[in-house]
């Protein structure tokens, strides 16, 4: 009884370590975002899709690096804040649920204001977490 009681504990702080090690990488694009550096090619793996609401259809990592390009050269974050709201780890995939609000000053000096609700998808790829895919959806604040 007290090896099974072991085994539990033991694989629930394996557990807990995968969590962190999967936010952290979450977190981690984020801080490379708010300094300028290229996450996309770092962080996601070739086949990576992901859909933003202001795209009508998801972009491929091409479309993505060349997005990332042009905002870098356009805006610059001024402020971001990310909460975990649920995680799931089962294997090699975790699927990640959180709130986001940035704020970014655009090349005419407007700063734009973003909050919603990020779902991103991970592999661990060679022991290091990387996206395969996000969803975004953020709210309509003029209502």
């Amino acid at each position: 009884m007290k090896r099974i009681l072991g085994l539990i504990i033991i694989f629930s702080f394996a557990i807990a370590g995968e969590k962190d090690d999967v936010w952290a990488t979450v977190v981690s694009t984020w801080e490379d975002d708010f300094s300028g550096k290229d996450w996309i090619s770092k962080h996601c793996v070739d086949e990576v899709l992901a859909w933003s609401e202001d795209n009508p259809l998801p972009l491929n990592k091409t479309s993505l690096l060349r997005n990332r390009k042009y905002s870098s050269n356009n805006t610059k974050m001024l402020f971001y804040d990310v909460q975990l709201s649920g995680m799931v780890v089962q294997g090699n995939t975790a699927v990640v649920h959180y709130y986001f609000t940035n704020e970014s000053k655009d090349s005419s000096g407007k700063i734009n204001k973003e909050k919603g609700r990020l779902t991103d998808i991970l592999i661990k790829n060679n022991n290091e977490w990387k996206y395969l895919a996000w969803s975004e959806n953020k709210p309509d604040i003029s209502k």
